[in-house]
């Protein structure tokens, strides 16, 4: 926001939030600094008719904000997150004087709360889909309604903040309760928001003891999230069964803490110290009970006694680590836990025993020796800076005494033997349990509570159906259209399955397409097809009719949405291989096609469907083709949708089966031809990690399973200044075919991912021998090696065919010009861009990136990525970086083994883990790795999260490809 923005806001009073307008009102009530008991600003006592004005503003504006598309609620909520930074320095200054925290833990709460926006918006809200021969079951999470969110003193932003993005963000809109004792940051952040949102999607009314119950048991409001304490959720969860309101209940905890006895004592004291004590032990998830192992207790108490006794309690400005109790009821009610505690006689290991009255509310942080199981200070949670310990020596006896509690929120076991750690952990009846750390909720992760401890919970991705109802639509399929139907009069040849040559098994000779059979995928062919297995290049299948048909069942399928125009298809997203994809090339030539939409389940989430979409549907190209025609199969078609849901004012998706469309092109061929056929075959092959991209205005084709490409940069004598992709299929494509494309190539490098059956290996010789028989200019033939014999080349056609045999590293070595490098762990090849030379698999961003770089070389190393790698910037003394579009089969150590600084010295040669990383960070901290920008394909999935992890830990910046490539063309 600009600066005169941030300047308009006056931070010495205080409203509430009604339908986008500030109201105030007749009766007041002041907030209280804990640190010197004097009276804060007047802050207006909400009314019934507020609260029913209010509820009425949130149902009205429900009615547009419910359906705004996701990515313009993720946008609006992220200039909300903006605008909300923007005024973080007043917001600290803010929280000190309302909540009496040190300045430094202000500024974390304050600062720390734009990583829940950041992480709902990475999230997208889930659909589910299940599939059976009759059916398909969709279901979505559609938003509740008005939620009513009430609010603690404890954590005023992050858990008001925690409540707002999620219900923003799955489409409901809120009314915020902020607690009587700490209004003024909360009433104030939703000032704000109202420069960002409609009136009545964010509004905030504040009040006393009264404005609960009339949320509560307001009919038009469909869900209350509350944290606090256990009795007023049991006193909430009755009020709201009149109306039966979705609730989400955030309660207290009786948090235990096991210590083994095989930890680093010294190490980890201070930190149980601070789990107990941090925010002077106001925090739901504290630790209230410790238990420590016997043959280490004496020392651990000792060490926890030491630190304690170094704990400073003071105001927000003093240095001090704890600030005040927040208000004088809690104060009063943790006093009496001192006073118990002394009238029974137990021993205070470090306290004093008498709360000593003064300025503010403060109390010195105590711990209790070994109090009895029944005391009061081991059976409530006091919700302040007292904690008891006591030993332990038996497992089994410590998990019960651990579980021995009405709560069970959180916990936490330490200990260095790991397995038994999670073990026990494994055992602890609590929502959250955290090993070798206290307890930290993240917004990554969902946060609730076992037993009397809450109902549901909020945060993670789990967090967000908590703001939804699970909408189920169930679609039965339709019978297949008209030019389907003529299928069931054929029969079909008994054939053989070949794992390369063929997607499945062939029917046998009196199969015949049932009537529920829609379902399938054909392919139709003139030419002999390879049969599995013999080596003898004369054993081919020859055809019985003019035409072969094959079905294979689709197990990927939609329902059939029928389609008569199909001159109108815009998109095609398929799943295809290089072969179908061949067909739609060759039907799309009469501009029937204008586009074909890269889109694949693997690698793309539908933010960048929805972006490719947007720009297809802006781009020249398709400006004549109607936008409401596009064409998604079932293997695309869920992230489609999804991105959909964000366009439904520029387009609106028909669903096609691959099977279908396919038997469309070839129909549609077939008539054009006059029966003749099409002119390319359409095989039935699905590979679920492949996209091709295929248009009639570009020279861009897909490469799949078998390739064949254009080579620049490989020689002096090479002067194409344009690389043109083509399509070829070495397994079905007959040799004439081949023979074809290699005709049209100066430079042909044979490219494959899997291993070539020997009667492929001499369609190839063959298809070069034809080619080079045709024009007498020179031609080059290169295989791209990968631990593939192409022996049987040479023996059947007597000559040496390639000029050389390349291997990865020999390739790689011949480049002198590169500054960056993609290591693409798919095992398909399937682009190449200039104006260096390059593979790539088939990650989209990582492709489109490549195109934007002056000097990048990109390879696919499905095998020993770390070596290859190291070997191949090794080469290269002046590679500025290195870029990974991993899939889900690499290990974060697998990638981590790259996460080095090129600039800064050697690379290493080998894979490094986690721990040396973290070595080598440590010993250069300000050099090294910490130049260096990693980024990850979102496809490492755990890995991706454990990396952003080890990243922030050390400073150093983790992005998607999607997010780098977006943020860098």
């Amino acid at each position: 926001m600009s600066p005169s923005k941030v300047s308009t806001i006056a931070w010495d009073s205080f409203h509430n939030t009604v339908d986008g307008k500030p109201r105030d009102g007749k009766a007041k009530h002041h907030g209280v600094n804990p640190s010197t008991g004097e009276q804060l600003w007047p802050v207006p006592i909400a009314n019934q008719q507020d609260v029913d004005d209010a509820v009425a503003a949130a149902q009205k504006a429900f009615e547009s904000w419910s359906q705004t598309p996701l990515e313009k609620r993720k946008s609006m909520i992220e200039k909300f997150r903006d605008h909300y930074m923007a005024y973080a320095e007043d917001m600290i200054d803010l929280m000190c004087q309302e909540t009496g925290k040190p300045r430094q833990f202000a500024t974390y709460e304050v600062k720390g709360a734009a990583g829940f926006f950041d992480h709902h918006l990475s999230l997208d809200i889930p659909e589910d889909r299940t599939e059976d021969d009759e059916k398909v079951m969709l279901t979505r999470y559609t938003p509740l309604g008005v939620v009513g969110a009430i609010c603690p003193w404890n954590f005023p932003i992050i858990l008001s903040l925690g409540k707002m993005i999620p219900a923003l963000m799955t489409g409901n809109t809120i009314i915020v309760k902020p607690s009587p004792y700490t209004p003024y940051t909360t009433l104030k952040i939703v000032e704000l928001a109202q420069d960002i949102f409609q009136p009545g999607v964010l509004q905030a009314v504040g009040g006393d003891d009264k404005l609960g119950p009339m949320m509560t048991q307001h009919p038009g409001i469909a869900k209350i999230s509350f944290t606090g304490s256990i009795a007023t959720g049991k006193k909430i969860m009755a009020a709201c069964a009149g109306s039966l309101k979705r609730l989400t209940l955030e309660l207290g905890g009786n948090d235990a803490s096991i210590i083994l006895p095989d930890v680093d004592i010294k190490k980890i004291a201070s930190e149980i110290v601070m789990g107990a004590f941090q925010n002077s032990g106001q925090v739901c998830v504290a630790t209230k009970r410790i238990y420590i192992h016997q043959d280490i207790y004496d020392e651990m108490l000792k060490e926890m006694v030491a630190f304690t006794q170094s704990i400073k309690t003071g105001a927000p400005d003093s240095g001090a680590l704890l600030g005040p109790i927040q208000n004088q009821m809690q104060y009063e009610k943790v006093k009496t836990f001192f006073e118990d505690t002394k009238s029974k006689g137990y021993k205070f290991a470090v306290g004093d025993s008498d709360v000593a009255p003064g300025k503010g509310f403060f109390i010195q942080p105590t711990i209790i020796d070994n109090p009895p199981n029944d005391s009061r200070i081991i059976t409530e949670e006091p919700f302040g800076p007292i904690v008891p310990t006591q030993p332990w020596s038996d497992e089994e006896e410590v998990i019960k005494r651990a579980n021995n509690s009405n709560a069970g929120l959180g916990a936490c076991v330490w200990g260095k033997d790991i397995e038994r750690a999670e073990r026990i952990g494994k055992r602890l009846q609590a929502g959250s349990v955290f090993i070798n750390s206290f307890e930290k909720p993240t917004p990554q992760a969902f946060f609730g509570g076992h037993k009397e401890s809450g109902i549901g919970g909020e945060w993670g991705k789990e967090g967000l159906k908590a703001y939804c109802n699970a909408h189920v639509m169930h679609t039965y399929k339709q019978k297949p259209p008209a030019f389907l139907q003529y299928l069931r009069t054929f029969a079909f040849e008994k054939g053989y399955y070949h794992t390369v040559s063929a997607a499945g098994e062939r029917c046998s000779e009196d199969a015949m397409v049932g009537p529920s059979s829609s379902n399938i995928y054909v392919s139709a062919t003139k030419e002999d097809q390879e049969q599995s297995g013999p080596e003898n290049p004369d054993h081919y299948r020859k055809p019985q009719k003019t035409w072969l048909i094959s079905v294979e069942p689709h197990k990927h399928s939609i329902p059939f949405v029928p389609r008569h125009d199909h001159d109108a298809v815009h998109f095609v997203a398929t799943g295809l291989g290089g072969e179908g994809a061949y067909a739609v090339k060759e039907h799309s030539k009469d501009g029937v096609i204008g586009a074909i939409l890269v889109a694949e389940a693997v690698h793309h989430d539908s933010n960048f469907v929805r972006k490719t979409i947007e720009e297809s549907l802006q781009s020249p190209s398709s400006s004549s083709v109607p936008s409401e025609s596009l064409v998604a199969d079932g293997q695309s078609d869920h992230w489609i949708r999804r991105a959909l849901h964000a366009l439904q004012d520029k387009a609106v998706v028909e669903r096609f089966d691959v099977g279908e469309f396919m038997t469309f092109a070839h129909a549609y061929a077939a008539n054009r031809t006059e029966g003749e056929g099409p002119a390319k075959v359409a095989y039935p092959g699905l590979h679920k990690n492949v996209i091709f991209s295929i248009s009639h205005q570009t020279k861009l084709a897909v490469l799949t399973r078998s390739a064949v490409a254009g080579l620049e940069g490989r020689s002096d004598d090479l002067k194409s200044t344009q690389i043109e992709c083509v399509t070829g299929d070495i397994v079905n494509d007959s040799i004439d075919q081949l023979a074809a494309v290699f005709s049209r190539y100066h430079t042909v490098v044979i490219a494959n991912g899997m291993n070539l059956p020997p009667g492929s290996q001499m369609k190839i010789a063959r298809a070069i021998i034809q080619a080079s028989s045709t024009t007498s200019k020179p031609r080059r033939y290169f295989p791209w090696q990968f631990g593939i014999s192409y022996d049987e080349i040479g023996r059947d056609s007597g000559q040496n065919l390639f000029d050389e045999q390349l291997d990865v590293r020999d390739l790689l070595r011949s480049q002198t010009s590169v500054s960056w490098v993609i290591v693409s762990t798919g095992m398909f090849i399937s682009f190449l861009f200039e104006p260096s030379f390059g593979l790539v698999n088939a990650e989209r961003t990582a492709v489109t990136a490549i195109g934007s770089w002056d000097n990048a070389l990109t390879v696919t190393a499905p095998e020993d990525i770390g070596r290859i790698t190291a070997e191949l910037v090794l080469s290269h003394g002046n590679v500025q970086g290195i870029v990974y579009t991993a899939g889900d089969t690499v290990s974060f150590h697998q990638l981590a083994g790259i996460m080095e600084d090129v600039k800064g010295g050697p690379i290493t040669k080998h894979l490094k883990t986690v721990e040396q990383l973290e070595a080598d960070l440590a010993a250069q901290p300000d050099d090294g790795m910490r130049k260096y920008r990693l980024v990850f394909g979102r496809g490492v999935g755990v890995a991706w999260e454990k990396a952003k992890s080890f990243n922030g830990a050390h400073g150093i910046p983790t992005v998607s490809v999607e997010e780098w490539a977006h943020a860098n063309l």
